[in-house]
């Protein structure tokens, strides 16, 4: 094992220092730098992780075939697939993009509890945000899955930040539709 900064190194490669969170530094004499992480069985690059200066990448993941796959721009954009995501998250495929938000799946005994949740917020620090503080917005919609009483629905809420959610419409898995309730009975 070789040990930088510590006499009783843990691992093949072990760098410590006692003040400074920054342990090491990898450079490259261009604008692009890559870390291949390969084992015995793997083309020879691997996955490789990187960056690059020139397109204001903080931080991106590529596969052997050096296609990137997940990318952290400067200004905080991410993107699957998109190497220059153009929005806060960027999701690119062939074919159909599937988002998946899985939430409780065991809903026996659910009155009401949202298993899955898309939330849309402005005017951030203008008022309570749904998380207990006031950083977030206080203004917005949620998109929720819910078992609402004992049946899945869709609900489309509308958060205020001194009233919460309220309800405006709810789908449920008969097709009912209700608005301005959780619990529809009609078509």
């Amino acid at each position: 094992n070789l040990g930088i900064g510590t006499a009783s190194p843990g691992f093949r490669f072990h760098a410590y220092h006692a003040t400074t969170n920054v342990v090491g530094k990898i450079e490259s004499g261009d604008d692009e730098v890559w870390l291949a992480l390969t084992d015995v069985g793997t083309d020879s690059y691997g996955t490789l992780i990187g960056r690059k200066s020139s397109t204001n990448t903080l931080f991106k993941v590529a596969d052997e075939g050096v296609v990137e796959r997940f990318t952290i721009l400067e200004g905080g954009n991410v993107g699957i697939n998109a190497p220059s995501p153009q929005g806060a998250l960027h999701i690119r495929r062939t074919g159909t993009a599937t988002l998946v938000l899985e939430g409780d799946t065991n809903n026996s005994g659910d009155a009401g509890e949202r298993d899955a949740e898309i939330l849309m917020l402005n005017d951030g620090g203008a008022g309570n945000d749904p998380f207990g503080g006031t950083t977030y917005g206080a203004h917005g919609y949620r998109i929720s899955t819910q078992n609402y009483p004992g049946k899945t629905s869709l609900g489309f809420d509308e958060w205020h930040s001194t009233d919460g959610f309220i309800s405006r419409l709810q789908i449920d898995e008969d097709g009912n539709v209700g608005i301005g309730t959780n619990d529809p009975s009609i078509k």
